[in-house]
Formats: C-alpha cells, sequence, structure tokens
C-alpha cells in the first residue's frame, strides 16, 4: 500500500471509529458515556466544547469531576452538569461546584444522580456534532467521504505487478 492509501485508509478508519464511540457511549445502560462540555463553569480544567468520556465508578470522592443529572426535586432536575465534587457524600448529596465558579452549586445530587466520573477529556471534539448540524459541516463531510471514497476506488482500480 502506498503512503497515499495509507493515509486515506488511517483517516477512513479514524473517523469510522469516531463515529463508532460516539454513537456507542450513548447507550443507556452503558457504564461509559460521553458528554460534550458546554460554558465556562469548569475552566480551565474543561473548556466548552471539549467532549468528555465518564465512567460509572461504585462510589465517589471530594476532588473528582462528576457528570450528575440534576436530581428531580430541584430546579433545572434532569439537565446534566460537569462539575466536581468539593464535599459531602453519596447518601446525603455531594456538594459540588465548577472549578471556574466562587460559591457552589444549590443541587445535592446523591449517588445515584452521577452519572459517572471524567476520565478522558478530547479537546473540542464535541464540536463536531454541532458543526455537522450546519449546511457547511454537511459539505465537508460529504466532501471527505467523497474523496476517501474515489481514493479507494482508484486504487482499487490499479493493476497490481
Amino acid at each position: 500500500m502506498t503512503r497515499r492509501g495509507l493515509v486515506r485508509a488511517s483517516v477512513a478508519a479514524a473517523a469510522a471509529l469516531v463515529v463508532a464511540v460516539l454513537v456507542g457511549l450513548q447507550l443507556p445502560q452503558s457504564p461509559v458515556r460521553s458528554i460534550v462540555v458546554s460554558g465556562p463553569s469548569m475552566r480551565p480544567t474543561l473548556e466548552s466544547g471539549d467532549m468528555v468520556v465518564t465512567v460509572r465508578r461504585a462510589s465517589y470522592r471530594p476532588g473528582q469531576v462528576v457528570a450528575f443529572r440534576i436530581p428531580h426535586t430541584e430546579p433545572g432536575a434532569g439537565k446534566l452538569v460537569i462539575h466536581r465534587i468539593v464535599g459531602g457524600d453519596g447518601a446525603r448529596g455531594f456538594v459540588m461546584r465548577g472549578d471556574n465558579r466562587e460559591g457552589i452549586d444549590p443541587w445535592r445530587p446523591r449517588s445515584a444522580d452521577v452519572v459517572g466520573e471524567a476520565t478522558l477529556v478530547v479537546p473540542k471534539l464535541g464540536l463536531l456534532p454541532a458543526l455537522l448540524r450546519t449546511p457547511f459541516g454537511l459539505a465537508a463531510l460529504a466532501a471527505l467521504i467523497t474523496v476517501v471514497s474515489i481514493g479507494f476506488g482508484q486504487r482499487a482500480a490499479q493493476p497490481t505487478d
């Protein structure tokens, strides 16, 4: 395989892997989830547009960055938030705060509300789904698929020695 062919195959494989991971991480019972950061509350640890992969743990402790759903009894119920545990416990409720915030959060999620601990951050990858919802993003994706398809088609049509 030529160097150009190897690059094309690598790009196609990477794109397929990204799509598979993004789809697989959203399965309802999966202990692993992906979350896109929105807003400045976790700067400098996390930036808006970063994709965070979380893993559900048996327990959580202060210092961990976790994603949680706002408890059903509190304003904003059901919304997903990613902040740091600064106190409390899973039975009575964790005390939460964004790294870029002075005060603590009004919510007290319990262990059952926690989706998982942040274990992997891919900077700005979360911007990709938003980009694909725009005409430019869709056109760029179509162009990439076309270029890769043509490249593979030309490779397949070349005679071998």
